[in-house]
C-alpha cells in the first residue's frame, strides 16, 4: 500500500466513500509535509516520512486524543526534532496528546505538562517543576543525576 492508501485506511473501516477517503488521506498527508509523496510505498520513504506518514493516519479518523509511543524513538536528532514540532504544531491546533517516551528534553520545550511514571507517578506538572534534581534522581537512580547536569528543558528548540 501507498502513504495515501496507508493514511486512508481507517476511514475505509468508517464506511467513507473511496473518494472522501482519498480526499481526507491528500489532506492529511499535506499536513504533515508528504502530499508529493502520497503514491510512495513504505520501503521508498525514510524513518521520518513514515512516522510522518503514521501521525498523518492517526489524525485522519479525528481521534478525540492522540497517543504517540516513542515517536521518535528510531529516528536521528534533526528527524526527531522535526516529528516533535509536528506532534507539538497539532497539539497547538487543539489536539489532545499523549507522548511516552525516554527523551526527556523532547517533553521539557515542547509542553506544557508532562507525567513521569516509574512503577507510580513520581511527579506531574509543568516540566519546569516536573524536571528537577530530586524527581530525576526518583526517575533514574544514579543516572538522574547526570540528566539533571545536562539541565533538562533548558535547551531552546526554534522550530
Amino acid at each position: 500500500k501507498d502513504a495515501l492508501e496507508n493514511v486512508a485506511l481507517p476511514l475505509y473501516y468508517q464506511g467513507l466513500p473511496r473518494k472522501d477517503r482519498q480526499k481526507v488521506g491528500l489532506e492529511y498527508l499535506d499536513k504533515v509535509g508528504l502530499k508529493e509523496w502520497s503514491d510512495h510505498l513504505p520501503s521508498e520513504l525514510s524513518g521520518g516520512q513514515k512516522q510522518r506518514v503514521a501521525i498523518a493516519r492517526a489524525m485522519a479518523s479525528n481521534p478525540k486524543v492522540l497517543l504517540a509511543d516513542e515517536p521518535t524513538g528510531a529516528l536521528d536528532s534533526t528527524t526527531s526534532r522535526e516529528v516533535m514540532a509536528l506532534i507539538q504544531r497539532i497539539n497547538n491546533e487543539g489536539k489532545t496528546i499523549l507522548v511516552a517516551t525516554h527523551d526527556l528534553n523532547t517533553l521539557a520545550d515542547r509542553f506544557d505538562y508532562v507525567l513521569c511514571i516509574n512503577r507510580h507517578i513520581c511527579a506531574h506538572g509543568k516540566p519546569e517543576s516536573v524536571f528537577t534534581r530530586e524527581v530525576l534522581i526518583e526517575l533514574y537512580g544514579s543516572h538522574g543525576e547526570m540528566f539533571a547536569d545536562h539541565q533538562i528543558g533548558q535547551h531552546n528548540h526554534a522550530d
